[in-house]
């Protein structure tokens, strides 16, 4: 089971996970997520590459939801990560040792840089961040084989796993496609009821800064820094984007909804239907 890891903190790994790997990784999956049943997830891929324009929309939602729809559909995954922690906010240890917490990091082969649609500076700010693109497409994981493992892995399908992401439309989009196989449904309404199946308890932490006292603009790093929330490791390296998400989302259920903010379950910012 072992693989290689990129220490974030002096306390934190990212376990990288790549097609040789996967199967073991997805073992210790299994085995953590009754007692790690918070779920925090960060998608990246290569920026945004269409936008509806001038087309007549019901609402705001339905202009933003065709505008995601388009993009995930044109669009290739290149790294999913994702951060378990337990009731008290603690990370499962690392199967390496040495005291470490770890989130897990897949790195997916689909995305073909000289080939695939995506938007030139968002390619450029990834290879900043890391990104090998010749090593994803020798070594990266095939979208089915980590579908049909995350559909296995008792993390989806259950309302006892909660799930956490910030401005989260995109992430929970491309997450449904690579699970159902398909391409998202047509209507808003139709999106929500596999969000609702596959994700039956889900948070957005951009959807519930609209409820809380403080004004907290801004994306992930700033609305962290209003709330006193520690940014560690390489700032929008991804690993790190889905443990501040996790942080975030614990220091504002604390202060702001009092522990209790299962009203605000399913709703994702910017395509809520009723919410």
């Amino acid at each position: 089971m072992s693989g290689p890891t990129n220490r974030i903190s002096r306390d934190v790994t990212i376990r990288e996970v790549w097609a040789h790997n996967l199967h073991g990784e997805f073992a210790r999956i299994r085995e953590i997520v009754d007692d790690y049943p918070h779920v925090a997830v960060d998608v990246e891929f290569p920026g945004l590459v269409m936008h509806h324009v001038g087309a007549t929309f019901n609402s705001p939602a339905d202009n933003h939801y065709q505008s995601l729809q388009t993009n995930v559909e044109l669009l290739n995954v290149i790294r999913i990560t994702i951060t378990f922690f337990d009731d008290a906010g603690d990370l499962p240890s690392s199967p390496s040792g040495g005291g470490c917490r770890c989130v897990w990091q897949f790195n997916f082969r689909e995305f073909d840089v000289d080939a695939d649609i995506a938007d030139p500076d968002a390619v450029e700010i990834l290879r900043g961040r890391g990104v090998d693109f010749v090593k994803l497409r020798e070594q990266g994981i095939d979208g089915r084989d980590f579908g049909e493992l995350l559909m296995s892995s008792g993390a989806v399908l259950d309302d006892s796993v909660e799930w956490i992401t910030s401005d989260g439309g995109y992430d929970i989009g491309f997450l449904l496609r690579i699970l159902t196989g398909r391409m998202l449904p047509e209507t808003l309404e139709e999106f929500f009821e596999l969000v609702n199946i596959f994700f039956p308890t889900l948070y957005d932490v951009k959807h519930l800064t609209t409820f809380c006292d403080d004004d907290l603009d801004g994306g992930l790093v700033q609305v962290a820094e209003l709330l006193g929330v520690e940014n560690v490791g390489l700032c929008r390296q991804a690993g790190c984007d889905s443990l501040l998400t996790t942080r975030v989302f614990r220091k504002m259920k604390e202060r702001y909804f009092d522990g209790a903010i299962e009203q605000y379950s399913g709703s994702l910012h910017g395509l809520n239907l009723n919410k």
